[in-house]
């Protein structure tokens, strides 16, 4: 994993089907050093994800799944580069967490945080 730099139509398979992770429930990237973009496919790619993480992944920038209906839990650590600034679709969730993140930013859409830890994030209006 140290070398992959993007994360590409290879990921979610070759042709890749409409909804290629239909019941995908967690998904953790982690320690990807030369990571730098994750090509997304379009809305829906993930209509089951509850749980994502994106760990160690200093150099990944750009664009992030649009529609993540029913993700309850976030983490963004360590990925100094990564810049959220598009509004994305997360009304499910509930609990999320930035740290070592300064350009990251989000738009929540109607998103009910119970716990949350905010080091360096931005709200965007």
């Amino acid at each position: 994993m140290h070398r992959i730099t993007e994360v590409t139509e290879e990921f979610y398979g070759n042709p890749p089907p409409k909804k290629p992770f239909n019941s995908l429930e967690k998904l953790e990237f982690a320690k990807m050093p030369e990571w730098k973009q994750w090509h997304v496919l379009g809305n829906g790619d993930f209509p089951a994800l509850l749980d994502l993480s994106i760990d160690d992944c200093p150099k990944l920038m750009g664009t992030f799944p649009e529609n993540l209906c029913s993700l309850t839990k976030l983490r963004i650590s360590r990925c100094p580069e990564l810049i959220l600034e598009r509004p994305i679709q997360l009304s499910s969730l509930k609990w999320f967490e930035v740290d070592g993140s300064p350009k990251a930013g989000f738009v929540f859409d109607e998103a009910e945080l119970f716990t949350s830890q905010l080091e360096g994030m931005k709200q965007i209006e």
